[in-house]
């Protein structure tokens, strides 16, 4: 039988939410965009704060593990809305990734249950999250979970000016 446990991170966690977080980098740079900078990840005051903030209770972070292995991460946090539109208060899921061996067992819908939980907990009106156009994959977990196009960013890289 199939153990599968979703979870609040812990500190103990940490080591397992980097390694996944360099994997989705290193997935994204490689078939979407390479301008993302992997050495962020482990940096001490970047990527690392930013984990263990989230691990810490500054935000939010849970694990996936299926047969006592960390296996899938979530990540988001609480963002208010102070630009053109009303105030409400806002969560952004910031960074998921659930190994590919392990897709199509319900992790990743687990995860956001948990996470969801966590914004009705913090009266949250919206959640946000950004995908890569490409990643028809996570767009599609994505919608498939509620989310609508909203917003579309488009981006002109000029060639020359580095």
């Amino acid at each position: 039988m199939e153990t599968i446990i979703v979870r609040r991170a812990e500190t103990r966690d940490l080591d397992d939410i980097l390694r996944l977080n360099l994997a989705l980098f290193e997935k994204e740079y490689q078939e979407y965009d390479s301008s993302l900078d992997i050495e962020w990840v482990y940096d001490e005051t970047r990527g690392k704060k930013y984990f263990q903030k989230r691990v810490n209770a500054e935000g939010f972070a849970a694990v996936s593990e299926y047969e006592g292995r960390v296996v899938g991460y979530l990540c988001g946090g609480i963002h208010e809305s102070e630009n053109f539109r009303k105030k409400i208060r806002t969560a952004c899921l910031e960074n998921m990734l659930v190994e590919e061996y392990v897709r199509g067992k319900g992790l990743g819908k687990k995860l956001f249950n948990v996470f969801l939980d966590w914004c009705k907990e913090n009266k949250i009106e919206l959640i946000s999250v950004t995908a890569s156009a490409q990643n028809k994959q996570g767009i599609g977990f994505y919608r498939a979970n509620g989310f609508q196009d909203y917003n579309l960013t488009l981006e002109l890289k000029l060639k020359g000016n580095d």
